[in-house]
């Protein structure tokens, strides 16, 4: 039996057992008279009740179809992308990634999934943007894989680590808009060459946390066709500020 998904179950549960329908961007209670679990509208599977209440439901500025050209943000394929990164919802995910309030990255997830999980299913493999390991010992966790465990389980599309990050890569939180494309340039590299047999070829769906420039997006994607020889890379972010982002 796979110990990583032994250990993810074992997780799920407690999350489950602990944060039992509580708002991911409030903290109040998503309960609904009469029932606590909903089915999803993805792939009709029974899941615990709704992540966000519905006052928060109605604030979030939510994107509900991918940008399928969006040009020199993400010159690749398709984009995906939840929300804007404005108001209570940045505020919600500043306190997963900065915070250390890890439980919310499978909420995330899952709201990412619920929004565009009838398109991933064409994807054979799924991916993300990784932490460097520097930042993994402090921070103690990776935010773009916590999110992509969650969509992987709920998809059934197998996750792989495709690729590595630089250490020495400063924070893009900490940069201006125009840092933070060179600032991506050259920061990271493939995983080694287990999963070329596996990515050649095939269609991969690439998972990032917040949007700015589109400059790792398309490091990462380049890495993946250039160098593992996928058929193509599209991405999906949970949030993104940009103006130019979700229009259908």
């Amino acid at each position: 039996m796979n110990k990583r998904k032994v250990f993810y179950g074992i997780t799920t549960f407690f999350d489950e057992l602990l944060f039992p329908e509580i708002c991911v961007i409030c903290g109040g209670s998503t309960a609904t008279e009469g029932t606590s679990k909903r089915t999803s509208a993805v792939d009709g599977n029974s899941v615990r009740g709704p992540v966000i209440c519905p006052k928060c439901a109605k604030d979030v500025v939510r994107y509900t179809m991918p940008n399928e050209h969006p040009g020199d943000i993400y010159p690749f394929g398709k984009l995906y992308c939840y929300g804007r990164y404005s108001g209570a919802l940045k505020e919600a995910f500043t306190r997963y990634k900065f915070k250390g309030e890890v439980w919310m990255g499978k909420r995330f997830g899952k709201l990412l999934y619920e929004s565009f999980g009838a398109w991933f299913r064409e994807y054979s493999y799924i991916s993300y943007v990784p932490v460097s390991r520097d930042r993994f010992r402090k921070r103690g966790f990776d935010q773009c894989h916590e999110m992509t465990a969650e969509i992987s389980k709920l998809s059934g599309i197998e996750t792989l680590r495709l690729l590595e990050a630089d250490s020495g890569r400063q924070k893009q939180s900490r940069l201006g808009f125009v840092q933070r494309s060179s600032n991506a340039s050259g920061k990271f590299r493939v995983n080694g060459d287990g999963n070329r047999e596996k990515v050649a070829g095939r269609k991969i769906l690439l998972i990032d946390d917040i949007l700015t420039t589109g400059a790792t997006l398309r490091e990462c994607a380049e890495l993946i066709v250039d160098e593992l020889g996928a058929l193509s890379v599209d991405a999906a972010v949970f949030a993104s500020g940009r103006s130019d982002i979700g229009r259908n």
